[in-house]
């Protein structure tokens, strides 16, 4: 599975989340954990409601960014692979051309 960490007001980080787009890759969504540093409860449901092609992810807030901390992560954007709780990947930052980034998301939950 994929877990996304981004950051509220992010355009990098909404850059990344559009990029997830269902009808080109049914299985993605439901595949995706979307973590929120920085903000509540309420102000993550809002972000959730953004993109509506993410309907089927789970969403996470991190309010006091501990998650960032404790996985030693450089910022936000970040997306880790992830298999049986260990982060096999990661991608980070201003990610490069879409096409590419959509390639690498499409081939991790590939069935």
């Amino acid at each position: 599975w994929l877990m996304i960490y981004v950051h509220a007001d992010c355009r990098p980080c909404d850059a990344l989340l559009e990029l997830i787009d269902r009808d080109e890759t049914p299985l993605l969504p439901s595949k995706v954990v979307v973590v929120i540093g920085g903000v509540g409860v309420e102000d993550g449901n809002v972000l959730a409601q953004k993109f509506p092609d993410l309907v089927e992810a789970s969403w996470n807030t991190d309010p006091d960014r501990l998650l960032l901390k404790v996985l030693q992560l450089p910022g936000a954007p970040v997306v880790l692979g992830m298999r049986d709780d260990v982060i096999e990947w990661s991608l980070a930052g201003v990610l490069g051309k879409s096409g590419d980034v959509q390639s690498v998301l499409r081939s991790w939950v590939a069935p």
